[in-house]
């Protein structure tokens, strides 16, 4: 990790100061941050010659653009590198164990087809070529077309899920054809020098944005499921993150001020008889302290769009 790039917590007066003053400036340097991480990304990649890239990370920290991004830096460096998702690999929703409540955990590898990854992997690996799965997510089965996935001399895939660095995905595979990326937003938010905001915070205030706005879950569903993601992630995840080549911190230190307006009117609606009152009253005060961002001023192509649209 590159310490100079990130703080390990943004102060939030200095934030606010920033955009009160013309957040341009503001918006620009913490773009800039996540691009310096896609080309050390994109470099590192491009100077190892491996034909497969695994990048993994925790619920909301931002993989699926990350990702989309270095196949772009490597594209323009001649590259031909193509982005694909573990979610195609997913056997469906009744393959899934149980919580102790009876729901779903949602995190558990075993709703993955991690044999057929291995072999996909494997055949790309010796044969240049594989067919890749889809997965009909509306249906909740696997899709009738499959896609033909060919790497030349200059061609690499880059794979990402949460599930990226778990070894069963790659058994008996030359570990000199693959590299591992494990990403998160890892800075917090503090005021006056006392803490507000953790890294875990922003990224449940990423997570419920992104399925408000895109899943069809209120701010409350995710936050019943919160728990369950903690646990999971603690079993499928946290033992792979050392297996890591290169980690990203996936922060950009004005999001909390682009989440406000979303995420108020989101909270507002968890009534008094909520479990989750108390939680969301303390989140809407928390964010009362940061000046306001409309979404419309991130760049086209900001990390944030992944979950603001």
């Amino acid at each position: 990790m590159q310490d100079t790039l990130f703080e390990s917590a943004f102060e939030i007066g200095r934030i606010n100061g920033k955009a009160e003053n013309g957040m341009g400036e503001l918006l620009r340097l913490g773009e800039e941050k996540i691009e310096k991480e896609v080309e050390r990304t994109a470099a590192a990649v491009f100077d190892s010659g491996v034909k497969i890239v695994l990048v993994s990370g925790r619920s909301a920290s931002g993989k699926t653009t990350f990702t989309k991004k270095v196949c772009k830096r490597l594209c323009e460096k001649g590259m031909e590198a193509k982005h694909i998702s573990l979610d195609d690999f997913f056997l469906g929703i009744e393959y899934l164990p149980l919580n102790e409540d009876g729901t779903y955990d949602m995190e558990s590898i075993k709703g993955l087809d991690t044999a057929l990854a291995n072999e996909c992997f494997r055949r790309l690996l010796c044969e240049g070529r594989a067919d890749f799965p889809t997965f009909d997510f509306p249906n909740q089965r696997r899709g009738e077309k499959w896609n033909r996935v060919e790497i030349g001399e200059k061609g690499l895939i880059m794979i990402e899920g949460i599930h990226a660095l778990n070894p069963i995905l790659t058994e008996n595979l030359p570990e000199n054809g693959i590299m591992r990326v494990y990403i998160e937003p890892e800075s917090g938010y503090e005021m006056n020098g006392e803490k507000v905001f953790s890294s875990e915070d922003i990224r449940l205030m990423r997570r419920m944005t992104r399925d408000e706005l895109f899943r069809g879950w209120c701010a409350e569903k995710t936050l019943i499921q919160w728990k369950s993601v903690l646990a999971g992630e603690k079993i499928y995840i946290e033992p792979y993150i050392g297996l890591a080549d290169i980690k990203v911190n996936s922060s950009v230190e004005f999001e909390p001020a682009v989440f406000k307006k979303i995420l108020t009117e989101m909270l507002l609606k968890i009534g008094e008889n909520s479990p989750f009152f108390g939680a969301a009253e303390r989140f809407l005060e928390k964010l009362s302290l940061f000046y306001e961002i409309d979404p419309d001023f991130l760049a086209k192509d900001s990390l944030l769009r992944e979950f603001v649209g």
